[in-house]
C-alpha cells in the first residue's frame, strides 16, 4: 500500500487562518493541538508565482510557499511534508519553519526527516512511537482529489 501526501503542520489556530486565507478545505485535526492542511497539486500550483518550482528538491516547494510559510511560522512554527511511497519503498521530505526562520533545511530521505520536522515545531513524542505516530499520520495515505 502506498503513502503519498503533502501537507503543511502547524497548530491548529495557524493552520485555520491559512487555510482561510488561501481558501483551502483539507484541514485535518490532529492530537496535541496541531492540524494537517492536505494540500493538493491543484494547490500547490496556486504558490507558484516564478520558475522555481521545486526549487528545493522536495515536490510542490516553491520558493513563494517558502516565503509564505515563513511568514506564517511568526504566529506558531511550521512544516512543510511530503512523502512518497510504493510498496515499502520511496521517500519522504520537509522543511520547518519558526519565527520566521528555517529551522530544518528542506530535506529528502527515505526515513526520519518527518520525524525531524515535527520535533522541531513541538510534536512530543515517547519511547513507544515516533512524532509521525504519535500525530497518527499513517492513517492519511493519499489525497482525494476532489
Amino acid at each position: 500500500m502506498g503513502h503519498h501526501i503533502q501537507g503543511i503542520i502547524s497548530k491548529s489556530d495557524n493552520i485555520n487562518a491559512f487555510a482561510r486565507y488561501y481558501s483551502l478545505k483539507k484541514r485535518i485535526s490532529l492530537s496535541q493541538g496541531f492540524s494537517l492542511l492536505m494540500l493538493s497539486e491543484d494547490d500547490l500550483d496556486s504558490f507558484i508565482f516564478s520558475a522555481n518550482y521545486d526549487l528545493y528538491d522536495i515536490n510542490g516547494l516553491s520558493d513563494k510557499l517558502v516565503e509564505i510559510l515563513s511568514h506564517y511560522s511568526l504566529q506558531a512554527p511550521i512544516a512543510y511534508i511530503a512523502t512518497d511511497y510504493f510498496g515499502g519503498t520511496g521517500s519522504q521530505a520537509a522543511i520547518a519553519f519558526a519565527n520566521g526562520n528555517i529551522i530544518l533545511p528542506p530535506q529528502c530521505a527515505e526515513i526520519g526527516v518527518i520525524n525531524q520536522a515535527l520535533k522541531l515545531i513541538g510534536v512530543i513524542s515517547n519511547n513507544i512511537i515516533d512524532e509521525f505516530d504519535t500525530l497518527n499520520l499513517g492513517q492519511y495515505r493519499h489525497m482525494d482529489e476532489d
